[in-house]
């Protein structure tokens, strides 16, 4: 086995022990369909976020239409109440994975890196993020399970 085959197998396994597909819901993608959602840190479910550290999420998903401009919109759900969970860089064309226009039903990966700031609460919560095209249309639109410690 030469030395790439070895980086190879080495980088796949770090990867499949602290990045894992975690189960979503969807909660009312309009404009497209998500297919899966992956999330770095995270050996089970809750997904367990540390403070003063980063993550990232990757959402795989299909538009249904053709796409112009791509905004996140994040918000936490605690005790059923929706907060705004401001994140830096909510323009999903720019740095996340793909760049716009997206053509329909061409699978695209969004990629969002996040820092865990030393403020947010310890808690367990539900994440609600959404993928909003132009006209302010979920395209995706998916809730996962978190816990900040």
């Amino acid at each position: 086995m030469n030395i790439q085959a070895i980086a190879l197998v080495v980088t796949a396994s770090i990867a499949v022990t602290f990045c894992i597909e975690v189960e979503f819901k969807d909660c009312g993608s309009k404009v497209g369909n998500p297919l899966h959602v992956y999330v770095n840190p995270c050996d089970h479910v809750p997904c367990i976020f540390h403070k003063e550290e980063s993550g990232t999420i990757s959402i795989d998903f299909i538009p249904s239409g053709n796409i112009t401009s791509v905004k996140a919109v994040v918000h936490g759900i605690i005790l059923g109440t929706e907060l705004p969970f401001p994140i830096t860089g909510d323009d999903g064309c720019q740095k996340s994975g793909f760049t716009c226009p997206l053509k329909k039903d061409v699978k695209v990966q969004y990629f969002k890196k996040l820092y865990v700031r030393k403020i947010y609460p310890e808690l367990k919560l539900l994440v609600k993020w959404e993928l909003q095209d132009q006209n302010n249309e979920d395209i995706v639109c998916i809730v996962i399970a978190a816990q900040i410690e």
